[in-house]
Formats: C-alpha cells, sequence, structure tokens
C-alpha cells in the first residue's frame, strides 16, 4: 500500500515537473516571436487539431458502418458476432479514450485506413464510369437525332423524284430509290460514332 502512494506521489511530481516547463517553454516563445506570431502559430496548431478530429471522426464511422455491416451478414451464434457486437459498442460509446476506440478498430478490421483509401477509389471510379455513360448517351441520342432527320430529309427528296417522274418510272421498286438513304445514313452513322469515341477517349476524365 506505501508502495502504490509512493508510486502515485512520484508521477505527480513528475507532472507537475512537465507542466513548469511547458509552461516556461511557452513564455520564452511568446517573448521571442511575439504576441502576433504566437497566435498565428496557435491557431495553426488548433487547425492542425480540428483536422485531425475531422479525420478520425470520418475513419470511426466508415468502422461502424462496417460492423453494422458485418452483423447484418453472419449469424448470431458465431463467435465473431459477438466479438464484433462488443467492437461496436466500445466505438459508440463516447466516454471511451480515442486510443481504445483506434485500437479496437484495428483489431477488428486491420488496416482500415487502406481499406478506406481502396473503397473511395472504387467509388470515385465508378462515378467516372457513370459520367462517360451519360455522355455516351447524349452523343448516342444526337446520333439518332442525326439519323431522323437525314432519313427523313432523303425520304422527302425520294417522294419529289416521284412526283416529277413519269408514270412508268413508278412501276419501279423503292429498293433502287432507298439504297443511296441507307447508304447515307450508314457513312454518317459510323463517322458519328467514330467522333463520339474520339472525345469520349480524350476527356480528362479518362
Amino acid at each position: 500500500m506505501c508502495f502504490i502512494y509512493r508510486s502515485c506521489q512520484r508521477r505527480r511530481i513528475q507532472r507537475l515537473r512537465v507542466c513548469r516547463i511547458l509552461k516556461t517553454v511557452v513564455l520564452k516563445r511568446f517573448v521571442l516571436l511575439g504576441p502576433a506570431r504566437m497566435q498565428r502559430l496557435t491557431s495553426v496548431f488548433v487547425r492542425a487539431m480540428q483536422d485531425a478530429q475531422e479525420k478520425f471522426e470520418r475513419e470511426l464511422r466508415w468502422c461502424i458502418e462496417q460492423l453494422d455491416i458485418s452483423l447484418t451478414q453472419t449469424d448470431a451464434k458465431k463467435k465473431i458476432y459477438s466479438e464484433h457486437m462488443r467492437a461496436l459498442q466500445t466505438l459508440k460509446n463516447e466516454k471511451a479514450p480515442v486510443a481504445k476506440k483506434r485500437q479496437v478498430m484495428s483489431m477488428t478490421l486491420g488496416n482500415y485506413r487502406e481499406k478506406m483509401k481502396q473503397q473511395e477509389a472504387k467509388f470515385a471510379a465508378e462515378d467516372r464510369r457513370q459520367l462517360k455513360l451519360t455522355i455516351l448517351r447524349s452523343y448516342a441520342l444526337e446520333v439518332i437525332s442525326r439519323i431522323v432527320l437525314l432519313l427523313h430529309g432523303q425520304y422527302v427528296c425520294d417522294n419529289h423524284k416521284r412526283l416529277a417522274t413519269p408514270t412508268r418510272a413508278l412501276h419501279r421498286p423503292l429498293n433502287h430509290m432507298w439504297f443511296k438513304a441507307v447508304s447515307l445514313t450508314k457513312q454518317a452513322f459510323t463517322s458519328l460514332v467514330y467522333k463520339v469515341f474520339r472525345i469520349v477517349d480524350k476527356a480528362p476524365f479518362m
């Protein structure tokens, strides 16, 4: 009992010494640097602390989501279910220290930072793919509209030619009259499709 009391007293004395040293260092820095520069340094330090806190909160939310998903997918009778349940309770506890939460996160999920980066990269690739598909759909709609306009214009032109020709020429099959229109639309379609793919391949998100 006496040994425990002495060890506690020694720790208290060491903490007081550290606090005094820190106070003297801060006062010396304040005198040497000046109040304006010291205020800037404190603002930078506070901003860095806030960024670290936000990063930890993001990591904590991600780990809680992953544990929730694993609990829904695993059987309640298995041992891993109870382990994940205890870890989830620890992470959701507001009174638990940050060091303990980080230890639980690394023990249950391993290298969770690397997994978060992989998931973010996967989501970014999926977003780029969706953007590429939307651009392709918009260009495809433009291609289809141009083809329809070409067909409609060629059909009107063929009708005018039929009205201007004598009656014997009307008995000829219409395949010859439509062949030129179909060949034109095929050429227009291929050129437009190649143009679309060239533009999409040169896009900055590829």
